[in-house]
């Protein structure tokens, strides 16, 4: 899989804090930290045929190999992580981000 890149963000006068997302090939991902905590459940939800709705239009889709991320509008990924990846991504986010959760 691609490299996954991440940018943060912090609080400013017209913005929330945030995170964006980056991979080669990808759309990427652009997530306001307020919604944290739904993001890492949809990453931690079980392997299931069916995509889970982590808030608004946004969509997870783990199997034991990958999880797919996108957007119901469209029908290319915002990001796509190996099961390897998106381990790590969790404890890096649970870790670097704590105080968002």
């Amino acid at each position: 899989m691609a490299k996954l890149h991440i940018d943060f963000f912090d609080d400013s006068d017209t913005r929330w804090a945030h995170i964006i997302f980056r991979q080669e090939g990808m759309r990427g991902y652009f997530l306001d930290l307020c919604w944290l905590p739904e993001f890492i459940a949809g990453l931690e939800s079980p392997n299931n045929s069916a995509r889970l709705c982590m808030y608004e239009n946004y969509f997870v889709h783990n199997t034991k190999t990958s999880c797919t991320l996108s957007v119901s509008s469209r029908e290319d990924p915002l990001l796509q992580l190996d099961a390897g990846q998106r381990d790590k991504l969790i404890a890096h986010l649970k870790q670097q981000y704590k105080q968002w959760l």
